[in-house]
């Protein structure tokens, strides 16, 4: 499993990584935060539940950071 923390502020932030992870990554991809609690990523409903979050980690089963450069700390 791969596990990066990524920096979420605003609701275009929610929007466009749950863009990226929907249409650009493969296999079962989670936002986690410290506590944890987890939802499914390719949900924007769960994309948005993260702003409330401290801590925000993208859980995966491939290697995404690629593709998520723009949001991790």
């Amino acid at each position: 499993m791969y596990r990066n923390e990524v920096r979420l502020i605003t609701v275009t932030d929610a929007r466009e990584i749950n863009k990226v992870i929907t249409e650009q990554c493969e296999g079962e991809i989670w936002f986690e935060d410290g506590a944890g609690s987890r939802v499914n990523a390719r949900s924007f409903l769960g994309s948005l539940l993260t702003l409330e979050w401290c801590h925000i980690y993208v859980v995966s089963q491939k290697d995404i950071s690629g593709k998520l450069i723009k949001w991790i700390i």
